[in-house]
């Protein structure tokens, strides 16, 4: 429950040591607990998941459309969903 709620307040995209640092480290959460939970919900449609070049999967809720196109900004981490196909 703690892992569902600190995704769902994130603005952007984010990996599971982000979760981890964010708190959930010292509610006793670890890192394994995280990435299983974060698969969990992809796996049953809840997230997107993607890797940008550095080997690091970033996560973050999928839009309400069944197909859509993301646009993820490597600055601020931010991701957008396109309005159509490109």
């Amino acid at each position: 429950r703690l892992i569902a709620e600190k995704i769902d307040r994130q603005k952007q995209a984010f990996s599971a040591e982000d979760l981890h640092t964010q708190g959930l480290k010292t509610k006793g959460i670890d890192l394994a607990t995280i990435y299983r939970t974060l698969n969990l919900f992809f796996d049953q449609g809840y997230l997107q998941k993607a890797e940008f070049g550095d080997r690091k999967s970033r996560y973050w809720l999928k839009p309400k459309e069944s197909h859509c196109q993301t646009f993820y900004c490597r600055s601020c981490g931010e991701v957008e969903a396109l309005p159509s196909c490109l």
